[in-house]
């Protein structure tokens, strides 16, 4: 109903338009050109409404697969006999409906399929804010190209006032602010894809990557001694703040003191800054925009406290905007960024049951 009305909108702008631009009067005042900056200013309005009513309806729709997520797992789970992951599910289902998003600090730690399912709606949502910004870009370059061949028209023929109008019209079509948040999400998404191949391997990532035989050690290890002192919470987020902050001033010898010494020995200095550009590239969203908060916001601690999971969230829009996962280990009582363990999110799913929850 609601795109039905907008569409109702639209033609209705652009009929009235129309018939104001065919009144004599009118084209008598505007000249050809002016009135096909007009023109494409008008296409321009309502393409970007089309989309955003669009993207909404996907918003809509995925919101709605989501419960349909949660409800197949929350079948599974009853059937097992499993009573903490059916009364988490079903929370998380109330919690959802009412909130209508899933944040860093909604994330399941503890049930591993309802993990999945958010990560995976993560990931969808992710891409619907692609699509639409792509969308965006497409629609404005499109439009670009036809004025472009009005502009040199006009410069062909020596109309340079008009060729002026004309320019101006451009720069103004690509300054627009959605056109530019458009740009930022798709540039971040390119250069948030997963690494085809990362060099160097700690002994500490071969710990972390082994498969359990479930056989015990023949001797405990004596835990190292802690190089700070109060939560690991809250000593993980200062030391991801250090490290943002060495990255946005380019001190990578400072930076560097962040990532795992073995993985930054064995890959060497140009590695480990194209790894850390590509998996902190969230951080060109900071540097582009001055409005732009950047926040550590929820730390996850693995089990054996030797693990940590960032999930860092960018203030922009008047919104939060959760980026992708950054890992961090404890070596030696110290904590340092993985470069190893996961990657930033590349690709997702959308079927009935979403990876990650087993039938």
């Amino acid at each position: 109903m609601k795109q039905w009305l907008m569409w109702v909108f639209c033609s209705f702008t652009v009929v009235a338009f129309r018939e104001q631009c065919a009144s004599p009067a009118f084209a008598e005042e505007v000249s050809p050109v002016s009135l096909e900056i007009m023109r494409t200013q008008s296409t321009c309005e309502s393409g970007l409404k089309k989309l955003d009513a669009d993207n909404e309806n996907a918003n809509a729709s995925l919101q709605s697969q989501y419960v349909k997520w949660l409800n197949g797992l929350e079948k599974k789970v009853r059937e097992a006999g499993n009573l903490e992951p059916l009364i988490a599910v079903r929370k998380e289902r109330e919690r959802f409906t009412s909130e209508k998003q899933v944040l860093g600090k909604d994330l399941s730690g503890d049930i591993p399929d309802l993990r999945g399912i958010q990560d995976n709606y993560l990931k969808a949502l992710a891409k619907l804010s692609v699509d639409h910004a792509k969308g965006v870009i497409s629609l404005v370059q499109q439009l670009d190209r036809s004025l472009g061949a009005l502009q040199e028209k006009c410069t062909k023929s020596g109309k340079i006032e008009d060729a002026l109008d004309v320019q101006k019209a451009r720069e103004s079509l690509k300054d627009q602010r959605k056109v530019a948040e458009a740009n930022f999400i798709v540039a971040e998404a390119e250069a948030a894809k997963p690494d085809e191949e990362q060099p160097g391997q700690s002994a500490a990532d071969a710990k972390t990557n082994a498969i359990p035989t479930g056989s015990k050690p023949e001797k405990a290890e004596a835990a190292p001694k802690k190089k700070y002192s109060g939560s690991i919470e809250n000593y993980v987020r200062q030391r991801y703040s250090r490290l943002c902050k060495a990255m946005l001033k380019d001190d990578w010898n400072a930076a560097t003191e962040f990532v795992d010494p073995a993985y930054a020995k064995t890959a060497g200095a140009d590695a480990v800054r194209q790894q850390l550009r590509r998996r902190f590239s969230f951080l060109r969203s900071v540097q582009a925009n001055s409005r732009a908060r950047l926040d550590a916001g929820d730390v996850r601690i693995g089990d054996r406290e030797e693990t940590a999971t960032v999930v860092p969230r960018i203030w922009s829009n008047n919104r939060w905007h959760d980026q992708p996962l950054t890992y961090w280990l404890q070596l030696d009582g110290e904590w340092y960024a993985d470069m190893k363990t996961g990657s930033p999110p590349g690709g997702t799913s959308t079927s009935d049951l979403p990876r990650g929850v087993s039938r």
